[in-house]
């Protein structure tokens, strides 16, 4: 995935998230968002869904919402990362429908999760909001449900990783 700089974009580049994941070029932007291009120049934008909520929330306080849920409908590919790992609020229900029903079968929406498709509907509350959100969502969706054991616990650790991972005795002390 190649990501371009995006204009006013203000922010450090390569860092070491990126160069583990193949992105290159690409821009961090505050809250651990990434904002770009994906082949073929689609617009694209990384975050993870409690940044998206954060931003949601000052978006909402400082009277940009509208402005803000645009920007997010016209961005062609939107990667929300650990999707559903709390449960959802009134505003952050109701926006993340606005976000669904903007991009419904015009722009591509990807979520990444640790709990399974069964239980978001409950992660999301109200049951007619989730119905809305998850027929969105689902519908024409390409799942991929990954096995097997994180592929963090594969990657070479750091020096100070390896440091506090050293046993503090062994068997024989």
């Amino acid at each position: 995935m190649e990501l371009a700089r995006e204009p006013g974009a203000g922010a450090q580049t390569e860092s070491g998230q990126a160069q583990r994941t193949g992105l290159r070029g690409g821009h961090r932007l505050p809250g651990g968002a990434w904002t770009g291009q994906v082949g073929g120049g689609y617009s694209a934008l990384y975050l993870r869904a409690a940044a998206l909520f954060r931003e949601l929330a000052l978006a909402r306080a400082d009277g940009s919402l509208r402005h803000f849920l645009a920007r997010l409908a016209r961005i062609e590919v939107l990667v929300i990362d650990d999707w559903a790992m709390a449960p959802l609020n009134e505003s952050e229900r109701r926006e993340l429908w606005e976000i669904c029903e903007d991009r419904y079968q015009t722009r591509s929406t990807l979520l990444t999760s640790q709990l399974p498709v069964s239980r978001w509907h409950e992660q999301i509350g109200d049951p007619t909001i989730a119905d809305g959100i998850l027929d969105r969502l689902v519908h024409n969706a390409h799942r991929i449900e990954m096995r097997g054991e994180s592929m963090r616990k594969h990657r070479n650790p750091t020096p100070d990783e390896e440091e506090t991972m050293k046993p503090l005795r062994t068997r024989d002390q």
